[in-house]
């Protein structure tokens, strides 16, 4: 789901076969091609009738269509549209005729993209004309590939995946969307802001630079808020035991605290009793994503829903972004957060000291663990079929203690070296428009427009499942963290990209024993300010 951290140590390797391995031409069909990673990628032509070829580069070449330096103009029409006449962006019927025809390269995660978007981008590409390419690639290629392409100016993706953490990193290399409506859209940029209106506030945020600028739109999230088996909670033999051990309510958790309490209080051998039942095998009260891949984002929900921080966004009084700060009392308590995690693990399966999100998935799933404390939005439909191995399992989606669990979402992105930003800005709109997110958040796929999750038809009960618990939950999340999510140090710094890959190993290791829980914090603390002093804009500094 995210971007593994091992990846970058090949990046070295990367950039030397990106100087020797050009990137071969493609033509209708669907080819293999070599590309700077050691993971090839497919690269597939969607050609419409009018266009037979394309060309797709590699770091070192620029596309056949124009040179590096030539400068492109194009027709853009910009016309002053009043807010009543402004006609909303939904179909692919709204794209306009184009005047650019070169080809466009896009950039695709593999497993939440891929397959999904290539229809769409052949439907584009039959549509205006504009020869359309793409590669599918899973984010631990992705991330280092595209990071390389965009740096060297290659022009070899004209639009790729972005994860929202990067989004500041890259965004020297992105068009600003609005810059984009100015220039290409017949109704300016009321037009872009009538779409907009279908989002969130804090998931657009997410997907701007420190200023607040939008680079973006999303089509995926992956929020973090609780998983929890609600017929267990509701249970009135297990009601009654443990309020008489623990001397208040069980029920859904709203502190750290409880989900520690909760993660001991149903953590049971086989034999013993759940429900009125005797378990034919052990449980676990937590299933937890301790491995080396995404536990950053469970401890950044326990951290900043405690009060905390990985470091502090300081503003002047102008509101600009002035420094980071990582406080003393940030450093304890980052300190705390990650024992008390540490503790829990013993509530868990040891297989989540390698785990991930499908293995703490798959745990609810075959009746072996009873709360997912941290889980992300994007695997409801999968925990639902909890409901169908386990005799009158209930699964619910409350908010993370403190509701500031991970924010996140896979978008697309605009290359500033783009060599057809037009239809480059039209292909984004389109695959995150209004019909495309409505097509597939109602087969479960978790969108992020909430003009699709707030449409009444939704909240009809053959849709609850697929549709509007999943937006019920995105409410809880975003309407609260709308205030927040400015302050979130991944939306703030241009070397965050970096942090959070060196967060991964030191707070893995930190959790399953590598390092003292001390050692890991101090290590991941200096690391932050190292990369953020070398490959940031705004300076940091540490209160000792």
């Amino acid at each position: 789901m995210r971007r593994n951290r091992l990846v970058q140590i090949i990046i070295g390797v990367l950039l030397i076969a990106a100087l020797a391995i050009p990137m071969a031409a493609c033509s209708s069909g669907e080819t293999t091609s070599a590309t700077t990673s050691a993971t090839t990628t497919k690269t597939t032509t969607a050609t419409s009738s009018a266009t037979t070829t394309s060309a797709t580069t590699s770091a070192t070449t620029t596309k056949t269509t124009t040179s590096a330096t030539t400068t492109k103009t194009t027709t853009a029409t910009t016309t002053q549209t009043t807010t009543s006449t402004v006609k909303k962006f939904e179909s692919l019927d709204d794209v306009p005729a184009l005047s650019d025809m070169d080809p466009v390269n896009v950039a695709l995660q593999g497993n939440v993209g891929g397959s999904i978007f290539t229809p769409l981008i052949q439907q584009f590409s039959d549509k205006t004309g504009v020869p359309c390419t793409f590669e599918e690639m899973v984010m631990t290629v992705l991330y280092p590939k595209v990071n390389l392409e965009l740096i060297s100016g290659s022009g070899a993706y004209d639009i790729a995946c972005v994860e929202t953490s990067t989004t500041c990193e890259w965004a020297a290399f992105l068009y600003p969307l609005a810059e984009l409506a100015e220039q290409y859209d017949p109704q300016g940029m009321a037009g872009l802001e009538a779409d907009l209106a279908g989002y969130h506030p804090a998931i657009l945020r997410a997907c701007s630079d420190a200023n607040g600028t939008l680079y973006e739109l999303p089509y995926y999230t992956y929020q973090i808020h609780q998983f929890v088996r609600q017929d267990c909670l509701d249970d009135p033999t297990e009601k009654a035991a443990f309020k008489a051990k623990y001397g208040y309510d069980l029920a859904q958790a709203t502190t750290w605290q409880q989900i520690y309490d909760q993660g001991e209080f149903f953590t049971r051998s086989q034999g013993e009793m759940l429900k009125g039942v005797a378990l034919e095998k052990d449980i676990y009260g937590l299933a937890l994503m301790a491995g080396q891949y995404e536990i950053n984002d469970e401890i950044f929900s326990r951290l900043y829903g405690s009060g905390g921080a990985f470091m502090r966004v300081e503003r002047d009084a102008n509101g600009k972004l002035d420094e980071f700060v990582i406080t003393k009392k940030d450093k304890s308590l980052m300190i705390e957060v990650l024992k008390q995690y540490k503790e829990e693990l013993a509530f868990a399966s040891p297989g989540c000291l390698t785990g991930f999100w499908d293995f703490t998935t798959a745990q609810m799933v075959e009746g072996l663990s009873i709360i997912l404390p941290t889980q992300y939005c994007s695997l409801d439909q999968w925990a639902y079929d909890t409901e169908k191995n386990q005799e009158g399992a209930k699964i619910a989606f409350p908010v993370c203690p403190g509701n500031h669990g991970y924010l996140g979402a896979f978008v697309n992105a605009i290359a500033r070296d783009s060599d057809n930003p037009e239809a480059c800005y039209w292909l984004t709109r389109y695959l995150s428009c209004y019909e495309t997110q409505k097509s597939l958040i109602e087969s479960g796929y978790s969108g992020v427009r909430m003009d699709v999750f707030d449409d009444p038809k939704y909240q009809a009960a053959e849709w609850t499942k697929l549709v509007s618990t999943r937006g019920a939950a995105l409410h809880a999340c975003w309407d609260y963290q709308k205030d927040y999510v400015g302050d979130y140090a991944m939306f703030n710094s241009d070397a965050y990209g970096k942090i959070y890959e060196e967060q991964i190993v030191l707070l893995h290791q930190g959790a399953i024993g590598e390092k003292t829980v001390e050692e890991a914090i101090t290590a991941m603390n200096e690391v932050t300010l190292e990369l953020q002093r070398k490959f940031g804009s705004i300076p940091i500094r540490e209160e000792v």
